[in-house]
């Protein structure tokens, strides 16, 4: 698994525009045994960030979602949930621009995937770095 986690990662960082030199993107891998969630975040620092998010069954195939949402959190309560629905991309990803993460610290994402059958919901916690 840590084999395709950092495939997946430096796939998604290409794609994304990543280049020798460029800030860093945010990688946030989220999983169960039915899905696999790659969340990045770009410039991956607080201040308004582009959003990249790449759904997987649990085996890493893709997952046939018809729709993606993003929800952005602060643990402590101390701001208001930022919930965005993404868009599919001509590159199979879902995408979510100008999201307006303006503070570093602690924050909990949670990515909402919908298939014809049912609705995946994965989350986690992440560190946002000052600019």
């Amino acid at each position: 698994m840590p084999r395709l986690r950092i495939w997946l990662l430096g796939a998604l960082a290409l794609h994304v525009g990543a280049a020798p030199g460029a800030e860093p993107i945010l990688g946030i891998h989220i999983h169960s045994d039915a899905a696999m969630f790659q969340v990045l975040i770009s410039p991956g620092k607080a201040g308004n960030d582009s959003v990249v998010l790449q759904l997987m069954n649990g085996d890493g195939t893709l997952l046939p979602a018809r729709a993606a949402t993003l929800v952005l959190s602060r643990p402590d309560g101390s701001a208001e949930p930022i919930r965005r629905k993404a868009e599919l991309g001509g590159d199979r990803y879902w995408h979510v621009e100008n999201v307006p993460v303006t503070t570093a610290g602690r924050w909990h994402v949670r990515v909402e995937a919908q298939t014809a059958f049912k609705t995946i919901a994965l989350e986690e916690d992440f560190e946002l770095p000052e600019q």
